[in-house]
């Protein structure tokens, strides 16, 4: 369990929303993705940077740490009007990371749809605003009208956009920004550390928008400290860090520490103008390990031995230390004693850290059919995301229900559980091999969420999964003295029967573990959404059997808060006699837009428009594509 947290510690709510369409008239359209997850890593790393500093500083105790704790959820009206009334804490800081577009807030409506807050419906909100909320930052786009109305509302310090702002740059004031904040300085000459850091950004776009940032009210007084260093209790243990999210949840490689981030046109989008329609981009991944766990269990075991004991294990039992100087033996790298590890970060409530699948490179033209999918979810529990007629495979299904995965876990608050069953690719030689690398998904992943919510301070201790005893059946009865006795076609089909009963019912066993594990993160966190989503990929060959057909109906008559995503090339057949109904989304090949896109995305060398065109329709097309010595 966590240490206690020292009296007066302040709370920093990030609400972030990143909507995948909003509806123009009768059609829906795309909107740009907001990278929340690497503004959450921003957050942290001021965080972890004003630690370092308090610890360096000789004028502050060595165990000293910034008085803040951490939290995030997806921004919707609800989310939003909770807010805004009395919080936890002494102060509190509403980071609010969302579109901004003509004076409207673009919020999350829980299913991937945009809704607009205007400045109007926002007065309503401030109506029962709470003293305890003491600054808000708006990290959107010209948001000026509506920094003006919170202020007005009551809050001391709200820090806002006049302009469109690009995310690149958003994240240099926010790190120079928190970092000062978490340190103890007061708003005001935190916000001036902001400017500063943009001013002397080497990227001109990052120097130009430092005089788009406002603080609000212009003429109020803006010298209160919101994050006052607090003391680290030294007579207890330190609390554990939370894991990181690892490198495949942001689909970034880059440190989390450069600030040097690409400003430009292709990779930074503006948090404004929905009818610009732009998708995540994703560089190569790789992913993090933790080992201070195992560290901290191995340290009082080798605080406990001698010296001699620790340079003879060092050396290995087969060698020798005659000859060796122990001076030189005792400045290799071993540890000597247990030294506790500092606490980091207090990162409190957020959907941060799990696993979740990072997107292809190219991931185009397939944002409306995320979409379709998790609107399909608000309505039915099993979906089938399947190819359309005449459509070859490859057709993206893979990749969708990636896609379908991130959104539900990270704005939809949900707990994902993702199955590669590879039925088309590696057949099945067993009826149960399916169900075996579904249990075990389900275990790794109650196991991941277990952990993620005992490290933010929950103390869950979810239920070990219960194991039945298998049940005598209709070769119990029969006796057998010796030797080797052939097995009938009736004794091989009850024995195939009776494997895939116990099989299912430890699945049912570990799906119950995760769904009451659920319940209890539940009660302690109103905002984590009690569904869970279970995402069967490539069920080809086991989609139309009867014993496939009759688990999902019994998991989905078990448990009403789980639904089932199953992708399959061909529709489902059948649906175990009626007793569930499914839905399918059928995927059409890209739009000629996105599949040109694509196209140049992955053409291996740049192109001219002679090579795409031949020369009589290039010369006359010149006007509108170019020459064809120019490039594409």
């Amino acid at each position: 369990p966590l240490a206690p947290r020292a009296v007066g510690a302040a709370r920093l709510s990030l609400l972030y929303a990143s909507p995948l369409c909003h509806r123009d008239g009768g059609r829906m359209l795309p909107l740009p993705q907001i990278p929340f997850e690497r503004e959450w890593e921003r957050l942290l790393h001021a965080y972890d940077e004003a630690a370092s500093c308090l610890r360096a500083d000789p004028s502050t105790p060595r165990n000293a740490k910034p008085g803040a704790i951490l939290s995030a959820q997806p921004l919707t009206s609800e989310s939003l009007q909770k807010a805004l009334t009395p919080m936890a804490g002494p102060s509190a800081v509403l980071h609010i990371s969302a579109h901004g577009y003509n004076n409207n807030i673009v919020l999350e409506n829980g299913s991937g749809t945009a809704h607009f807050v205007s400045c109007e419906d926002l007065k309503g909100m401030l109506q029962q605003l709470s003293e305890s909320v003491r600054l808000v930052l708006l990290n959107a786009c010209s948001l000026r009208e509506a920094g003006h109305q919170i202020a007005k509302a009551g809050v001391p310090h709200v820090i806002c956009c006049s302009a469109d702002l690009q995310d690149a740059a958003s994240h240099v004031f926010l790190c120079a920004f928190y970092s000062n904040l978490f340190q103890g300085s007061t708003v005001a000459r935190a916000f001036n550390a902001g400017l500063v850091a943009l001013r002397c950004h080497s990227e001109r776009a990052a120097q130009e928008a430092a005089i788009h940032f406002c603080l609000l009210p212009e003429d109020g007084a803006h010298d209160e400290v919101l994050f006052s260093p607090q003391q680290e209790p030294s007579t207890q243990a330190a609390p554990r860090r939370p894991p990181r999210p690892t490198r495949a949840a942001f689909g970034s490689s880059r440190p989390v520490e450069s600030e040097a981030e690409d400003l430009s046109e292709s990779s930074a989008h503006p948090r404004s103008s929905p009818e610009i329609s732009a998708c995540p981009s994703r560089e190569d991944t790789t992913s993090g390990s933790d080992n201070e766990g195992n560290k901290a269990q191995k340290a009082p075991a080798i605080a406990e031995r001698t010296f001699e004991e620790r340079v003879a294990g060092l050396l290995g039992p087969k060698s020798s230390t005659a000859g060796i100087s122990w001076r030189r033996a005792r400045s290799r790298q071993f540890p000597l004693r247990s030294r506790p590890v500092p606490s980091i970060n207090e990162a409190q409530h957020s959907p941060f850290g799990r696993s979740v699948p990072a997107l292809p490179e190219d991931f185009l033209g397939r944002t409306l059919d995320v979409w379709s999918v998790l609107q399909h979810l608000s309505q039915r529990r099993a979906v089938v995301v399947c190819g359309a007629e005449n459509e070859e495979f490859g057709i993206g299904k893979s990749a969708v229900m990636d896609a379908v995965h991130r959104s539900f876990a990270l704005q939809m608050g949900g707990v994902c559980v993702a199955v590669q069953i590879r039925s088309l690719s590696h057949p099945p030689t067993v009826k149960t091999d399916w169900i075996e690398k579904t249990k075990v998904a389900v275990k790794a992943a109650a196991k991941e969420c277990r952990e993620l919510w005992q490290s933010q301070g929950q103390g869950l201790r979810g239920p070990a999964p219960r194991r039945r005893p298998i049940r005598n059946g209709k070769a119990s009865s029969a006796s057998v003295s010796h030797g080797f006795h052939p097995l009938s076609a009736d004794d091989l089909k009850w024995l195939e029967e009776d494997s895939l009963r116990v099989a299912q019912e430890e699945l049912f066993d570990e799906l119950q573990s995760l769904v009451e594990l659920c319940e209890a993160r539940c009660k302690d966190w109103p905002a984590q959404s009690g569904r869970i989503l279970l995402l069967l990929d490539e069920v080809d060959h086991i989609v139309q059997q009867q014993h496939f057909q009759d688990a999902v109906a019994n998991v989905l008559q078990r448990w009403p808060s789980l639904s089932v995503v199953l992708s399959t090339h061909q529709s489902m057949v059948g649906t175990a006699g009626g007793h569930f109904k499914v839905v399918h989304h059928k995927l059409q090949g890209l739009q000629k837009r996105d599949a040109a896109r694509l196209f140049l995305r992955r053409s291996p060398r740049p192109l001219h428009w002679g090579e795409l065109i031949e020369a009589p329709a290039a010369s006359r097309c010149s006007a509108q594509l170019g020459s064809p010595s120019e490039l594409v």
